[in-house]
């Protein structure tokens, strides 16, 4: 009789433990779930998820959950591209991810001015893994590998079309020229994220770093940058009938299955430089409003900050802020050209003298000043050999990337296996 008592105890706690973990991996088959299959690569919910919180903040500089489903298509077509790639790369050597990685850990790292503390609280702040973004720079130099792989014969008389190049760029540099950028994303199921970033553009977002998150283009390893164009082929590739293009015009069009947005850098009129190329040295003051007002958060730093540029070191000065203070004040400094930053900071920066606090720039709970540093007049570049046959790999890597990516999506097995709500 206690044997059996036993016996029946024992089966009850089997039981139990049984439909626990039942529960569990029902629960778990809940959170996490494979979506698609590409060659054989599995790409999981979470996946698509990570990625989309990183799209979505290149567009909206702060992580909204609620707007992820809008992301979630572009996020999977990324995935699919990427997947579709590497396995392409696995086919010519098994070890190819090992080849890619120290140098792809590098460029990621170089993002954030090689700092593994920017990196890690980037992460942080996004809870995503770091294959997340490490993986878009893998498959860019896995990309780089196949193209040189499969289309050698036509990057063998390189030379030969630079010499021809140098001839050409002699005389284009009496005429007007258009400095393009280009967003390239999927049709299909993609009007919310086409309203997101049309939105967002509106609003002065930075056109290069969404080019770089969400652009399904070759060009996006380039930040969307498509180099210098006369006006007939500008208006050819914009597919746009105005008679005159100006600095900061944003265009865009669609085909049966793609959206392109391009933007204007800047124009070189009659081959003149623009002012857009030139170069400034900017840091960036980002803090809280907390509890405050927004002009009063602001005041009371751009107080502090006007105090610290008033000595003899100006700039030099912010360095402390790197350290804690109790307007909560993080320190960004950025080199660049005028034509590569937001159309907000530039209008910010417009006026403004140098070691002088802008006007703010609300963003939720953050307020962005600028202060120009140093400033440098672009200088007409000497026809470089060098420089030309780089544009050029860059023009050829860009065009031969985008063709064999479309070739090789024609081959793939890609099987859906559950839809992502």
């Amino acid at each position: 009789m206690i044997i059996k008592k036993t016996l029946n105890i024992k089966l009850i706690v089997t039981f139990i433990v049984f439909i626990y973990f039942s529960l569990i991996n029902l629960t778990c088959a809940n959170e996490n779930f494979i979506v698609t299959i590409v060659n054989k690569i599995p790409i999981s919910k979470i996946d698509v998820i990570n990625k989309a919180k990183l799209l979505s903040y290149s567009i909206e500089k702060n992580l909204n959950t609620n707007n992820l489903p809008k992301f979630y298509n572009q996020a999977l077509e990324n995935l699919i591209n990427e997947k579709v790639i590497l396995s392409e790369g696995l086919k010519i050597n098994k070890n190819i991810e090992n080849l890619v990685k120290k140098q792809s850990e590098n460029l990621l790292l170089a993002e954030f001015k090689n700092s593994e503390i920017q990196l890690t609280n980037f992460l942080k702040q996004l809870s995503i893994t770091k294959s997340t973004i490490l993986d878009k720079y893998k498959t860019q130099l896995i990309l780089g590998y196949l193209i040189k792989n499969k289309y050698r014969s036509q990057l063998i008389n390189l030379e030969t079309v630079v010499e021809k190049k140098i001839n050409s760029e002699k005389d284009s540099r009496k005429v007007d020229l258009f400095e393009l950028a280009e967003i390239v994303i999927n049709k299909k199921n993609n009007s919310k994220l086409y309203n997101e970033i049309q939105s967002a553009l509106q609003n002065g977002a930075n056109f290069l770093n969404i080019a770089k998150q969400i652009s399904i283009s070759s060009s996006s390893r380039f930040n969307g940058k498509i180099g210098w164009k006369t006006f007939e082929e500008a208006s050819r590739l914009t597919k746009n009938k105005k008679t005159k293009f100006l600095e900061g015009d944003i265009l865009s069009y669609s085909t049966n299955d793609k959206i392109y947005f391009f933007k204007i850098l800047a124009i070189r009129l009659n081959g003149q430089l623009s002012k857009k190329e030139d170069k400034v040295l900017l840091v960036e003051a980002k803090f809280p409003i907390n509890f405050k007002k927004k002009e009063k958060a602001y005041m009371d730093v751009k107080k502090r900050l006007d105090n610290m540029l008033s000595h003899k070191s100006k700039c030099n000065n912010l360095a402390a802020l790197k350290n804690s203070n109790k307007f909560n004040i993080s320190i960004n400094t950025i080199q660049t050209r005028l034509a590569d930053i937001s159309s907000n900071i530039q209008y910010l920066i417009k006026n403004i003298k140098l070691y002088e606090v802008s006007k703010p720039l609300f963003s939720g709970n953050n307020v962005f000043a600028y202060i120009i540093c140093d400033r440098q007049k672009a200088t007409k570049e000497e026809i470089n050999p060098d420089i030309i046959k780089n544009e050029m790999m860059n023009k050829h890597f860009s065009n031969l990337g985008n063709k064999l990516l479309k070739r090789l999506n024609k081959q793939a097995q890609i099987t859906q296996i559950q839809e992502l709500n």
